[in-house]
């Protein structure tokens, strides 16, 4: 049985720092998702009613939006984040199934999806803009889009 001392090597130390960092990054995220899923839990009947054409089409994109980014911001590259925040759209959808008086809507994950795609290439955009200022433009080809 090893000792106490043992365990806490700095490397193990190191390791569990390295671990909350990359929790503390992916935090703002996984907040957000959690904030979709509790808004997706309201019964369909408290939910306002729409006063713009087509608002929960641009509530969904503009929710996914800023989802993506956060994806991308959390340590996801573009690709991955996208495809996660699509995913977790069509999962949000299938939620809505068992949610009273919502439903599944196949335009409302189309809508996640363009959001999740804005939002991924505008960060991942920005990003590699950032990165270009600060470190010269010779760097820029680092930063992956």
């Amino acid at each position: 049985m090893p000792r106490t001392a043992e365990l806490l090597t700095m490397r193990n130390v190191s390791s569990i720092f390295a671990h909350l960092m990359r929790i503390k990054k992916q935090f703002p995220w996984l907040l957000w998702m959690l904030a979709i899923f509790t808004l997706s839990s309201i019964p369909g009947n408290r939910l306002p009613d729409e006063k713009v054409a087509f608002q929960d089409k641009w509530a969904h994109l503009a929710a996914y939006a800023v989802g993506g980014g956060l994806a991308v911001h959390a340590g996801f590259s573009p690709i991955k984040a996208f495809l996660v925040t699509s995913l977790y759209g069509a999962t949000d959808e299938m939620h809505q199934r068992f949610t009273p008086r919502r439903s599944c809507d196949i335009a409302d994950w189309i809508a996640d999806m363009l959001g999740g795609l804005l939002g991924t290439i505008l960060t991942a955009y920005i990003s590699k803009k950032r990165f270009a200022s600060r470190y010269g433009k010779a760097d820029a080809g680092d930063a992956t889009i």
